[in-house]
């Protein structure tokens, strides 16, 4: 357990640190897009009234819109999930499985989370802010922590098995 809490600790804050780099604004910026164009599209399957410009999603009847930022990306908690896996005592083709389905299901909340920030500004603005800025932070961590108890427990299981 010392050995992976040091191995995380590290990894965290190199991570973090490489993270705020200015190398890193163009990938924020066309993931921004990149998840503002996924959501506008599964969207429109629904509502064709969904307008999307570059990182932002508008409802033209309601009058709301939201912006995808770095901070609407998930990329942190992301980063933190994937460290922990790397950091955890395995086989790397475990590790590899396990960190690809991880981002792809943080991604997927990610995506669902934005199309319900859309209709809630519109339809409860007076709760938007309380649930952005509150509940969907809260969701992802108990999310990402769930995911890595998963692996933990897939991880015994391989090694319990003959």
């Amino acid at each position: 357990m010392k050995q992976f809490l040091s191995i995380y600790i590290i990894l965290a804050l190199l991570g973090f640190y490489c993270l705020e780099l200015p190398l890193f604004d163009h990938f924020y910026t066309l993931f921004g897009i990149f998840l503002a164009s996924l959501s506008g599209f599964i969207i429109h399957i629904f509502d064709p009234s969904i307008a999307i410009s570059g990182a932002i999603l508008s409802q033209p009847n309601g009058g709301f819109s939201i912006k995808v930022t770095t901070e609407c990306q998930a990329i942190e908690l992301t980063w933190l999930y994937c460290i922990a896996i790397l950091a955890w005592r395995a086989m790397w083709q475990h590790k590899l499985l396990w960190i690809l389905l991880g981002i792809g299901m943080l991604q997927v909340l990610n995506v669902l989370r934005l199309i319900s920030l859309i209709y809630l500004g519109q339809w409860y603005p007076q709760h938007f802010v309380m649930i952005h800025e509150n509940f969907y932070p809260l969701f992802f961590g108990i999310a990402t922590i769930l995911l890595f108890i998963q692996w933990t427990l897939f991880i015994n299981a391989q090694r319990t098995t003959p």
